[in-house]
């Protein structure tokens, strides 16, 4: 059956008049990043062959050499696109820069209700630096009835933030690398203007676009298991509640695997669990420029730090016996206090958590 390149509303009619259901996937970049958007979008096409996909892509300006080689990746997998060029006139204000750390393309998904046909009214965000595992069906079919989105949970911001942010303790946050969007919602609830309304009063943001989009949909987002956006070096998800099955899910048969750390990007000159994933993707997309970041030593010092916890945690924690671990950490205890005694503050927290962590 031959597909039209064209915005389709979800569904789309063939000559046999039945109805297939037409996944509709949002993401967007610059040429920094067209590496990676290859690489990701390589692997949703490869891993969901048997459906209908459309792919929105936005660019900041992108040559036409990118935009070739991104309509040449969709084409292979018969699948159907569009490149949306966005008025930055739009953004004026916030903060932003072409670095990796604030791209004006992150900003872009901020915009997506104004631009998008008002005929599709439910689409999936990815992130560049995520590689899709599995079937994303379940995923996209979840009802959205009165949230503005679905998500999976995430841990930032600290207290300070929560409070700018207007969040109170018990409020979560989510992700915004892996969004289901609800596009209906933020067209009824004007959700766009206040999104960027908050970028505009709030310039010293750690994660704009997060930050906005935590503030503006407090309370009003869907929580999506963990195993749809994973981040390197994770080995369960700790959460009270959560049930086996989950866990077991997002430990060996994640979905999506979000390269969500700033210190572990596959593209880095440095290694770790669940980088391979990345490059044979690269590779299967046919992207010939493929290159690697060299980072700081300073950097890889953090990040092999990361790595060497987390491949203790694994391997080497669970089977210490509770006779040796409890002594032993309250060793570490009493010579970590001693050292950072003299950062009062500090001190201070650690014995405050200790305390609490006894009365429990």
């Amino acid at each position: 059956m031959h597909k039209q390149n064209q915005i389709s509303d979800g569904v789309q009619k063939h000559k046999h008049s039945e109805q297939i259901m037409i996944i509709n996937i949002a993401c967007s970049t610059d040429s920094n990043y067209v590496q990676h958007c290859m690489a990701m979008l390589c692997s949703l096409l490869e891993n969901n062959k048997c459906h209908d996909i459309h792919v929105h892509l936005f660019g900041d300006n992108l040559s036409t050499e990118t935009k070739s080689l991104l309509t040449q990746l969709v084409q292979r997998y018969n699948q159907t696109y569009e490149f949306y060029t966005i008025d930055n006139k739009l953004l004026k204000g916030t903060r932003h820069n072409h670095s990796d750390r604030f791209p004006l393309a992150a900003y872009y998904r901020l915009l997506f209700p104004s631009v998008i046909s008002e005929k599709i009214h439910k689409l999936l965000y990815l992130d560049c630096d995520a590689i899709i595992m599995g079937d994303i069906k379940p995923l996209v079919e979840i009802d959205l009835q009165g949230y503005a989105l679905a998500a999976t949970p995430d841990n930032y911001p600290d207290s300070d933030k929560r409070h700018e942010m207007g969040l109170q303790v018990s409020d979560r946050t989510f992700c915004s690398g892996v969004m289901l969007i609800n596009l209906d919602y933020w067209r009824v609830h004007n959700s766009q203007l206040y999104l960027i309304k908050y970028l505009h009063e709030h310039s010293d943001t750690i994660l704009p676009d997060q930050e906005a989009l935590n503030s503006v949909f407090r309370g009003q987002w869907f929580m999506l298991p963990p195993k749809w956006s994973r981040p390197p070096c994770a080995i369960g998800f700790l959460q009270q509640g959560m049930k086996q099955f989950d866990q077991e899910e997002y430990a060996f048969n994640p979905q999506i695997f979000h390269y969500s750390s700033f210190f572990l990007k596959p593209w880095y000159d440095i290694a770790f669990p669940g980088q391979e994933l990345y490059w044979r993707y690269i590779e299967k997309s046919g992207f010939s420029f493929s290159k690697v970041t060299k980072i700081s030593i300073r950097h890889k010092v953090k990040a092999y730090s990361i790595v060497s916890r987390y491949y203790f945690s694994k391997y080497v924690y669970p089977l210490i016996p509770e006779v040796i671990e409890i002594p032993c950490r309250d060793t570490l205890f009493i010579i970590r206090s001693i050292i950072e005694f003299s950062q009062s503050l500090h001190a201070k927290r650690i014995m405050m958590h200790r305390w609490i962590k006894k009365h429990h």
